[in-house]
């Protein structure tokens, strides 16, 4: 910002005017600075300082709270395996079906921003894929109408030569659902 001259000659009759004038345009320089809201991240960290663990939430935390940090679709489809704290941010370790693991490596920034709610600072996703530890939820919906006694009699006798238990409960399953769509 060049100087202004020390020695000037007034250009107005009055000198006192130049002066109060000179005065506005110095105050009045560049844009005046716009003030918004405060930070919200900042202000919810600092609220939730107190509450929260000094390193962050643990592994624990995030298993109880999994379902709201992947929605629930997807908590049914993975779970939180481990977690590695560094300095630069944690790792954590997602175990996923191998149906899911896309559908988790897409939602990853999305994920690193819910576990900071959380309260854990999360600088990179690991995807495993694998069984859970408990398996998903199956397909099968219930019936809306059960088969009559007479049915699951004839049901049980077409399907006593059947030697494997699982595949018998499989057919049986099978054979309701044809028999609820056809009376549907």
């Amino acid at each position: 910002m060049p100087s202004r001259p020390a020695a000037r000659r007034p250009l107005s009759p009055n000198p006192d005017w130049e002066d109060d004038a000179v005065a506005l345009l110095d105050q009045m320089r560049g844009r005046p600075v716009i003030k918004g809201p405060p930070n919200a991240g900042a202000t919810v960290s600092a609220l939730l300082k107190p509450i929260l663990p000094p390193d962050g939430a643990t592994l624990r935390d995030l298993k109880r709270r999994w379902v709201e940090i992947m929605g629930e679709r997807l908590a049914q489809l993975t779970e939180p395996e481990k977690l590695v704290k560094r300095e630069t941010g944690a790792t954590l370790t997602i175990r996923a079906v191998a149906s899911a693991a896309p559908f988790v490596q897409h939602q990853a920034p999305l994920l690193k921003e819910r576990c900071a709610l959380a309260g854990l600072i999360v600088a990179e996703i690991t995807i495993k894929q694998g069984p859970l530890s408990k398996p998903p939820p199956g397909n099968v919906r219930p019936l809306a109408k059960p088969l009559s006694p007479e049915e699951e009699r004839a049901l049980a006798a077409a399907l006593a030569s059947v030697p494997d238990d699982r595949l018998k409960e499989a057919l049986a399953r099978l054979a309701r659902a044809v028999a609820q769509r056809e009376a549907g």
